[in-house]
């Protein structure tokens, strides 16, 4: 039984993040590995609710803030740890900077990073402990990851440089998006394609981890899991609800219901993002794991364009022959019908099953 330290986003309050961190975590484990993650808590990744933020509550903003939503992001951080003490246990301690990583002293046998735009340079801060400089490397020890994702659509000749002078001493590089291929490519260095961690796990594996929201909703309802407002969406998002006639249940803590939810869930975990969008009649988003998960569930699905970071999205939707599903413009949803919807998602969602042996596999030779 090797020993194996996972490097990724798992302490940020983003369903996505949490649950593609248990998902590897149990790939690994289930390979007869012992994992463990690597804690690291990077105050650009932690929550308004984290210690690290304490004095920006302090502020007049920030007591302000704490006083119209403080109790529901409680409530949030609080579902959120208890989602990773369950399905991650196996924790470091707590390492906030890059020299904590670097005086911690953490001996694995293999140091595997993954997947959440850890290789985003502009959303780590070119913090290259992502690419773990923090690692000494002698002839027992390996370095890998597993559907890294750069992120950016357009990364600069910086930030692609970052990446390839860390990855030169790995000995297994999985990306995420098949754009990665192609731009480390352009440097020399070897890339495999896999598949999102969450995708390597069944929906029978996924729906025993949910639990409801604790208010009423609707029997049907179209799930909508806003990353962020703007007028292609609300016009997308109002011509689907005519077009299902059903109501919308949006999942954020913001102050404000998000424009077109009739209902709107706060103080929520992965759990209950899992709840509901399993038990949802459509979904409207543009998260990748969002997408992710309609698939799992095969969910029919209404996606538009991310303005920055849309690579990701695209290159999941080319994978499974879904490109069609993602909107540019309101007006082509005039040509979505639920019924074929749901007949694609169903077919997807098999391609999906077929390229779950080649990652695992992938992540098993990773591993030797």
């Amino acid at each position: 039984m090797s020993r194996v330290g996972i490097l990724t986003v798992h302490q940020s309050v983003n369903c996505g993040a949490s649950l593609q961190a248990a998902a590897l975590y149990r790939a690994v484990e289930d390979l007869g590995h012992s994992p463990q993650i690597i804690n690291y808590c990077p105050r650009y990744f932690m929550s308004y609710m984290d210690e690290s933020n304490r004095d920006a509550r302090r502020t007049p903003k920030g007591r302000i803030k704490s006083l119209l939503i403080g109790k529901r992001l409680a409530k949030t951080a609080n579902a959120f740890d208890e989602y990773a003490d369950c399905f991650y246990p196996n924790k470091t301690k707590r390492l906030d900077t890059p020299d904590d990583l670097k005086m911690a002293s953490l001996e694995y046998d293999f140091y595997l990073c993954g997947s959440d735009q850890i290789w985003n340079a502009g959303h780590v801060h070119f913090d290259s402990s992502w690419l773990f400089d923090f690692v000494r490397l002698d002839g027992s020890r390996k370095l890998a990851s597993y559907a890294a994702s750069i992120g950016s659509d357009s990364p600069g000749a910086e930030e692609i440089d970052w990446i390839a002078s860390g990855i030169g001493r790995f000995s297994s590089v999985g990306v995420r998006e098949d754009s990665a291929i192609e731009i480390l490519a352009s440097r020399g260095v070897s890339a495999y394609q896999c598949l999102d961690p969450t995708l390597l796990r069944t929906r029978e594996e996924w729906a025993a981890q949910a639990t409801p929201a604790d208010r009423v909703l609707p029997e049907k309802y179209i799930f909508y899991y806003p990353m962020e407002v703007n007028s292609l969406e609300t016009e997308l998002l109002g011509r689907m609800k005519k077009q299902l006639n059903l109501p919308c249940v949006a999942l954020t803590d913001s102050f404000r219901r998000p424009p077109l939810a009739d209902y709107q869930v706060t103080g929520f975990g992965p759990r209950q993002f899992l709840s509901l969008l399993g038990n949802a009649a459509a979904v409207f988003t543009n998260s990748f794991h969002g997408l992710a998960f309609s698939l799992i569930f095969q969910k029919p699905l209404v996606s538009y364009r991310h303005p920055t970071r849309n690579s990701r999205m695209e290159s999941l939707l080319r994978a499974v022959g879904l490109l069609d599903f993602q909107f540019d413009s309101a007006d082509a949803i005039s040509q979505w019908d639920i019924e074929a919807a749901r007949e694609q998602i169903s077919v997807a969602s098999g391609r999906v099953s077929a390229l779950r042996p080649k990652s695992l596999e992938f992540l098993k030779e990773a591993l030797q």
